[in-house]
């Protein structure tokens, strides 16, 4: 119990800093906003800022964040061994359909940082940092479970893959006035197995060729 209001405070004051970010991004632009700007607006300590983020950057990925963290506790009680890869997948699924945006401060946040994307190449750098230290931890969880160097990493680069495509996606939609984050995950897996269909076709005949 006292774990679980650590944590809720802790997200609070997150999304207090990712919002007095955004309205400084927004009306400065991200090189000219500095970290004691952000502090000041949300009222917290440098100190503070710096035991939940590294960069100015980073703090307002908060809702990125959250999702890798659900994925995570997901994958923390994943029986490799029982359950596989296959397994991994679904928690995979389980996570992003779970996790309500709506519910949270989150979905305003997540269409703010992607209007700021297009024209702050910065953000765009510090979301894409974010992802890939995701499939690495994922891959090295993997690995250490005996999954195979190579089936680990093409599985960690999927599934990186499949949450980006999921955020956008919903984010393209409308966000939450058209479009759920579980809604968006199965759009994107049925998309998804259509080209993996494809792709294994084209695969299978060209194997046969190559024997013929």
């Amino acid at each position: 119990m006292e774990h679980s209001l650590r944590t809720r405070r802790r997200r609070a004051t997150e999304r207090e800093i990712a919002a007095a970010a955004l309205d400084l991004f927004e009306s400065r632009g991200v090189r000219d906003t500095r970290v004691s700007d952000i502090v000041a607006v949300a009222r917290v300590s440098e100190r503070t800022f710096f035991r939940y983020f590294a960069r100015k950057e980073d703090c307002v990925l908060v809702a990125h964040t959250e999702l890798r963290d659900a994925l995570r506790q997901e994958i923390d009680a994943l029986d490799l061994d029982a359950e596989g890869i296959v397994g991994a997948y679904r928690r995979f699924q389980r996570a992003l359909r779970g996790f309500d945006l709506d519910a949270t401060d989150l979905s305003g946040i997540l269409l703010r940082v992607d209007r700021l994307k297009r024209t702050e190449p910065g953000l765009l750098q510090a979301g894409l940092r974010v992802d890939a230290e995701q499939s690495a931890w994922l891959c090295d969880v993997l690995v250490q479970h005996g999954v195979d160097v190579l089936e680990a990493r093409l599985f960690a680069e999927e599934i990186g893959l499949l949450f980006r495509q999921t955020l956008q996606h919903w984010v393209d939609e409308g966000g939450s006035a058209r479009s759920t984050l579980a809604s968006s995950a199965e759009a994107v897996e049925r998309a998804w197995t259509q080209v993996s269909r494809a792709s294994a076709m084209v695969t299978g005949s060209e194997g046969a060729s190559t024997a013929s």
